[in-house]
C-alpha cells in the first residue's frame, strides 16, 4: 500500500480553501493560497501568467461574470518532498452580468504546491485542455 504524504491533507484543504475562495468571489482570499513566485502555462493556448496577471484576471472576472456554479474534483495527487502535485477538473457555469447567455469553461490543470514556512502555496498551475462553450439553449416543446 502506497504511503500517504505526511502534509496530504493540509495541500489538499488548501486547493479546496482556494477553489471556495473563487465561489464567494473573495479575491483576497483566493490570492492568499497562491505564492508570490506563482506562474502557470496554457499548453492549448502558450498563455503565461503570473500571480499579478492573476490577481487583474480575478478581479476581471468578478467584475463581468456571475458564477453560477462551480464543480471541481482532484483526479490524483503525488509528492516530491517539499512539492505537492494535484490534477484537476473543473466545471464552471458563468453568466455575463449584461448578458442573459450562460458559459460552461471545462479545464483540467496540473497544480503545484510547495511546503515551507509551514504552509503549502500554490506555486504553478499548468492549463493542460481548455473547453469554453456556451451553453445549449433548451429545445422547444413542440
Amino acid at each position: 500500500m502506497e504511503s500517504k504524504h505526511p502534509r496530504a491533507d493540509a495541500f489538499l484543504e488548501l486547493l479546496s480553501r482556494t477553489q471556495a475562495a473563487y465561489e464567494r468571489r473573495d479575491r483576497e482570499a483566493y490570492l492568499a493560497g497562491f505564492g508570490e513566485d506563482y506562474s502557470s502555462y496554457a499548453l492549448p493556448t502558450g498563455a503565461f501568467e503570473d500571480k499579478a496577471g492573476l490577481a487583474a484576471k480575478i478581479e476581471r472576472d468578478i467584475g463581468r461574470f456571475e458564477l453560477l456554479s462551480m464543480e471541481f474534483r482532484v483526479e490524483r495527487e503525488w509528492y516530491a518532498g517539499e512539492t505537492g502535485f494535484a490534477l484537476l477538473r473543473y466545471r464552471t457555469r458563468l453568466r455575463g452580468r449584461h448578458s442573459p447567455r450562460v458559459l460552461i469553461d471545462e479545464r483540467r490543470n496540473i497544480i503545484v504546491g510547495r511546503h515551507d514556512d509551514q504552509r503549502w502555496r500554490i506555486i504553478n498551475k499548468i492549463v493542460l485542455e481548455v473547453e469554453t462553450r456556451v451553453e445549449a439553449e433548451a429545445a422547444p416543446d413542440i
